[in-house]
């Protein structure tokens, strides 16, 4: 993201606070549920739903653009599945909207070309090969992380490992640290969550409150010990102590970010459920589907781009560089 854009960003996160206006700032687009992976504290793979086509996206973020987005997060699902996204990931760039791509490195070196569209990747990691595919439910899944953070080398693009903090993962705590190390990217934790997405096995994923406060405890250190690594702030991290329940950090999903579902459901946050109706870009267009968003009714979260802009909106200590960090590639 260029200065202009993140003083842009700021400018427009600071009127949505002031000014009580919404401007999707951020949104995440998950351009479908289908996955090849079977994470136990993921819903998507098992949830099929239909699927906008890349034109439908194009004049959905050429709006966007519009009304002053200035970074989505395209995810899924396995977005790399969809044969048109680098149709979609075009479409973004070519709007003016910087982008970042979720995925698990599938596919990328075949498709590289389209990494010209992307600011910036995050891949999901587990732990070491054997902890990595066996949360991953597929032989091969590591071997096709390490693949793909080559691809991201050779074409210099910034990336970033995103690793889900479960029963299963903390052991690999310092393993997680050293192979980031190695590998020169940026790695960002975030609690498990039994949210909208989650599969019914999530809370067998959940590790103990003692495991959890000690992992925080470490990624505190690390902080110190390895400066630039963890991409979490470490206001971010005294905010999740409170896992698995959160609250004491205003929300403004729906406001200075939102997410858009494969179907086209236009939601605050695709993390919790709704009672109320909800939009679809494809019957009202995305500005109609903004003005129509459900109420959101949530305890708090610990995913680390919606956490870090409520901190900044919330006027929290420290926290405009780390909602910028979401907000740009680095």
């Amino acid at each position: 993201m260029r200065l202009k854009d993140k003083v842009g960003a700021a400018k427009s996160l600071v009127v949505v606070k002031v000014l009580n206006r919404t401007v999707p700032v951020a949104v995440r687009i998950n351009v479908n549920n289908a996955c090849h992976s079977k994470c136990r504290y993921c819903s998507f793979w098992h949830t099929p739903t239909e699927e906008m086509s890349a034109p439908q996206w194009h004049a959905i973020l050429v709006d966007l653009a519009r009304l002053g987005t200035k970074r989505i997060s395209v995810s899924g699902g396995e977005p790399m599945l969809r044969d048109d996204l680098g149709a979609i990931l075009d479409s973004a760039h070519d709007a003016g909207i910087s982008v970042g791509l979720n995925t698990t490195g599938h596919r990328l070196r075949e498709r590289q070309a389209w990494l010209r569209s992307i600011d910036f990747l995050k891949f999901s990691l587990d732990g070491r090969p054997e902890v990595h595919d066996r949360i991953r439910g597929y032989p091969g899944a590591f071997d096709e992380l390490l693949d793909a953070l080559e691809v991201a080398r050779e074409t210099e693009t910034p990336a970033s490992l995103v690793v889900t903090m479960t029963a299963e993962s903390i052991p690999e705590l310092d393993w997680l640290l050293d192979f980031a190390t190695e590998q020169g990217v940026l790695i960002t934790f975030q609690p498990v969550m039994d949210h909208g997405h989650a599969h019914r096995t999530t809370r067998s994923t959940f590790p103990t409150r003692e495991a959890f406060d000690g992992a925080l405890a470490r990624l505190r250190a690390a902080k110190t010990e390895r400066p630039g690594l963890v991409r979490n702030s470490l206001g971010a991290l005294r905010a999740i102590e409170a896992w698995p329940d959160f609250g004491d950090i205003h929300c403004f999903a729906g406001r200075a970010f939102a997410m858009i579902e494969a179907n086209g459901d236009v939601v605050p946050c695709d993390r919790i459920s709704y009672v109320e109706a909800i939009p679809n870009v494809r019957e009202l267009g995305i500005e109609d589907a903004l003005a129509q968003l459900p109420r959101v009714d949530c305890g708090g979260c610990g995913f680390l781009g919606s956490l870090e802009i409520n901190r900044m909106m919330d006027w929290r200590p420290g926290a405009v560089r780390g909602a910028l960090s979401v907000l740009q590639a680095r």
